[in-house]
């Protein structure tokens, strides 16, 4: 469900001129700031709204350093997100990004969204997407912990 919802906010932000089609086809880290690409697994940079939309972004993280994500959850949390999975990831290559249905990439586009939209992507939710079908009972997730598993969790 997340990543038809996340990809569902994305169309409608892109239908009220907040995003072109164009701009799926260039790297994710284009639409937001503050980031350090030196410090990025090699690769990260490159990965493209379309692939985040397509679960292809190419993100791995091993056991490990989701372990290492989970003792530290604050690093899981708002703008910090995209950096700390970006320096956490193996190196990004074509033979990684292949289809892989993790929580990972629906984050990232949700990230794009925040960045994108006047006010907050909570916010943008609630006014043009949920509110505007009358959807008024639904949660709002601020961390990405749930959907970090291990690998062999998600195979």
């Amino acid at each position: 469900m997340t990543k038809a919802y996340a990809s569902l906010i994305l169309g409608c932000a892109m239908a009220l001129g907040y995003l072109t089609m164009a701009e799926l086809d260039r790297p994710l880290v284009s639409s937001l700031s503050g980031l350090d690409p030196t410090t990025f697994a090699d690769g990260a940079e490159t990965i493209t709204l379309h692939q985040a939309l397509t679960m292809r972004s190419g993100m791995r993280l091993s056991d490990e350093q989701l372990e290492a994500l989970r003792e530290n959850p604050s690093r899981l949390e708002g703008s910090a997100l995209v950096p700390a999975l970006f320096e956490s990831s193996a190196p990004i290559s074509s033979e990684s990004q292949t289809f892989l249905y993790q929580g990972i990439d629906p984050e990232l586009l949700m990230q794009v969204i925040e960045a994108i939209v006047p006010g907050t992507a909570k916010d943008f939710i609630k006014t043009e997407f949920l509110g505007k079908m009358g959807i008024t009972n639904y949660t709002w997730q601020t961390t990405l912990m749930v959907f970090i598993r291990p690998a062999h969790a998600r195979e």
